[in-house]
């Protein structure tokens, strides 16, 4: 697998990072169901992480939709 050295520093990823991120992880080829379960579970996450870019650019910030996921988890 090749690393992918994506340092943000607190900054959110731009949409070409997290397209070359999903091109890493679904171009990775595993042979145990284990591992195959984490890249399936890596693009779930990533996906999140890209409707939580495009909700904080429909609304300016990411704090709503931490607060309503931290809220809705009974935190």
């Amino acid at each position: 697998m090749t690393h992918v050295n994506f340092t943000t520093s607190g900054v959110a990823l731009t949409d070409p990072q997290v397209a070359r991120i999903r091109e890493e992880i679904e171009n990775t080829r595993f042979r145990s169901a284990w591992d195959n379960g984490v890249k399936l579970y890596a693009l779930d996450i990533l996906g999140d992480y890209s409707k939580m870019l495009d909700y904080a650019k429909e609304t300016g910030g990411l704090y709503a939709a931490i607060y309503r996921n931290y809220f809705a988890a009974g935190c």
